[in-house]
């Protein structure tokens, strides 16, 4: 698979995926429901960082076709969103996201200083827990 995905820190707030050139239907699938999956198997709000400097290009289909996106971006545990070496349609389809699905994210130029952003949103509003409102 050309996404690779897994925890980025030890107490389990921050998932990392890095993208490794061309992505297709399926390949995007799987990343959703990877992400699905470490949100409902979570007791608090979970971050994630793309890294989307080694991306290539989307093979053959619409954002707007996937179900789970909307169950993604719709889960009661989803944080914050930081996407690492953003091409121009990657901006494109971040501001779509954010003006239907109110999405919180920032765009920074390397993995590390994403993961401090994070830290500090986690640390100023207490993003490491499910907020009460919440299931």
């Amino acid at each position: 698979m050309p996404v690779h995905v897994e925890w980025y820190d030890e107490p389990n707030l921050i998932v990392l995926s890095t993208f490794l050139g061309d992505v297709g239907r399926t390949d995007v699938e799987e990343v959703l429901a990877a992400y699905i999956n470490y949100l409902d198997n979570a007791d608090r709000l979970v971050h994630f960082i793309a890294d989307m400097r080694s991306f290539g290009k989307v093979n053959g289909f619409a954002l707007s076709e996937m179900k789970p996106l909307r169950q993604l971006m719709q889960h009661p545990r989803m944080g914050y969103s930081v996407v690492v070496g953003a091409k121009p349609l990657v901006h494109f389809v971040l501001k779509v996201l954010v003006q239907t699905f109110h999405l919180r994210y920032a765009l920074f130029g390397d993995v590390e200083e994403g993961a401090r952003y994070l830290r500090e949103v986690i640390r100023i509003h207490g993003y490491d827990k499910i907020k009460p409102d919440q299931p």
